[in-house]
């Protein structure tokens, strides 16, 4: 475990070092990033070893990987957050072998974004990129070997005698009365919940997800645990409701960022600022800039949550942010920013716009506190 750590630490430490792109490239990155995916989806799609390359999957699971890839890499030029590139790179290599692409698609796929960028970014400008590509290119067998299923199963030891794994299996089996009554004797109070949430339900979701990217469930078992999980949430919620305490703290938007699809952190800590005496309006997930700025200009809450899971959302982010505070010149909410994958690139969020950061529930919980 510990040589798998130095390993990482090593490639995050050699990240930290590149040298940060010009805004003139990030910007032009971004604005050729339909032409080079046409581009690189061709170059891959005419090889004649593609199913070699790529495994059982459909080829429209590889145009997904390519498209997250364009827009992840706009946000890393922008931000230059290479902690978080580092990490990212780390879990596409691990999650995509697991899913059975070969070894050999990833220099493969890399070759064909830097020929990409030089086809479509004037010289100077697909210069400061390409010095990315060629990096990453370069770690590719380091890479590898992090990927490998010996280092990942090396790394499950330290989890597999988790408290949270007998919920997991309940999230898996779809057993929802029994994931409940594990819940149930922490019913009693906020605190408790709260405290469940973050300890014992959130590291089980995360379990779950690291078990689709090892290959061992399908997307439906993913889908099926959060669904339940999701079930837990509104038991708990209608089992509390006669300790709801008055509104006494004013009014809170809770929305994920735009393209986000994951939106059980957010409906945990609406619920549970609900529960705190907070006059909460949870949005759900994946509403347009839009919209939700024009409901922060109707509501005028005291502050916005916003939840930020994958890391290719940082510029939608930054755009909502922008328009929630726009939307109220004369009294714009503070914003609150929850994500745990921002901590990989402290500062990330100050970026951002956001006047605070929650990696955690009880960080979150705790801001808000503060903020009464």
């Amino acid at each position: 475990m510990a040589e798998q750590v130095e390993k990482f630490s090593r490639i995050r430490r050699k990240a930290l070092q590149l040298k940060r792109v010009s805004a003139a490239a990030a910007v032009a990155y971004e604005a050729a990033s339909e032409g080079m995916l046409r581009s690189v989806d061709r170059k891959l799609i005419e090889r004649e070893d593609l199913n070699r390359l790529i495994g059982s999957n459909p080829i429209a699971f590889m145009r997904a990987n390519h498209r997250n890839h364009s827009v992840f890499m706009a946000n890393v030029f922008r931000y230059s957050c290479y902690g978080l590139f580092a990490q990212v790179l780390v879990w596409v290599y691990r999650a995509y072998r697991y899913h059975g692409f070969a070894g050999e698609y990833f220099p493969i796929e890399l070759a064909a974004w830097r020929e990409a960028v030089t086809e479509c970014l004037p010289p100077p400008l697909a210069a400061e990129i390409d010095a990315v590509y060629a990096w990453m290119m370069d770690r590719h067998e380091e890479l590898l070997q992090l990927a490998a299923p010996a280092a990942l199963e090396e790394e499950r030891q330290d989890t597999d005698g988790d408290d949270c794994e007998g919920l997991v299996q309940k999230l898996l089996e779809g057993n929802y009365s029994a994931a409940v009554e594990m819940m149930r004797p922490q019913l009693r109070d906020v605190d408790a919940l709260a405290a469940f949430y973050q300890e014992t339900l959130q590291p089980a979701l995360r379990e779950v997800g690291n078990r689709w990217e090892r290959g061992l469930i399908s997307a439906a078992d993913e889908h099926l645990a959060t669904a339940v999980a999701e079930r837990m949430l509104a038991t708990a919620y209608v089992a509390m409701t006669d300790k709801l305490p008055a509104t006494t703290h004013g009014s809170v938007v809770i929305a994920t960022a735009p393209g986000e699809s994951h939106g059980v952190g957010g409906r945990m800590v609406a619920d549970l600022l609900e529960l705190k005496g907070w006059d909460v309006h949870f949005l759900g997930v994946d509403l347009p800039v839009e919209d939700v700025a024009a409901l922060a200009a109707k509501l005028r809450p005291n502050f916005v949550g916003v939840s930020l899971v994958m890391p290719y959302n940082l510029m939608t982010t930054e755009r909502l942010i922008a328009a929630v505070r726009a939307a109220c010149p004369e009294s714009p909410p503070r914003i609150l920013l929850g994500s745990s994958v921002l901590g990989w690139d402290q500062g990330l969020w100050r970026q951002i716009g956001a006047d605070a950061f929650a990696p955690d529930l009880q960080t979150a919980l705790a801001v808000a506190d503060g903020w009464r």
